[in-house]
């Protein structure tokens, strides 16, 4: 599990590998991406991303910056995935 760095969101990971997007303060599910349990996972991390967005009330966004999210497995792929669609936005392989 991982929570962005001001604390708003919390990523937890399932033993399925899917995981979910929890709102803190409210402790309301975002969302779910769906898990494949022939990439399982070992860390989630939140990274962020000078984004063109204007200051709106959007938990994906901070302070102008888009929150980004990724995961480690233990085949060594380092997986960012679309928190909106639910989809592999990009994959890295050692």
């Amino acid at each position: 599990m991982s929570q962005t760095a001001d604390g708003v969101l919390m990523a937890v990971v399932r033993a399925n590998c899917s995981i979910e997007i929890w709102l803190k303060h409210s402790w309301s599910q975002i969302t779910v991406i769906p898990g494949n349990t022939n990439c399982p996972i070992r860390n989630v991390h939140w990274l962020e991303a000078p984004s063109k967005q204007k200051a709106v009330e959007n938990p994906l966004y901070s302070g102008g910056k888009k929150r980004r999210l990724f995961t480690t497995g233990v085949n060594g792929a380092i997986i960012e995935w679309d928190i909106l669609s639910g989809d592999i936005k990009s994959r890295f392989s050692a």
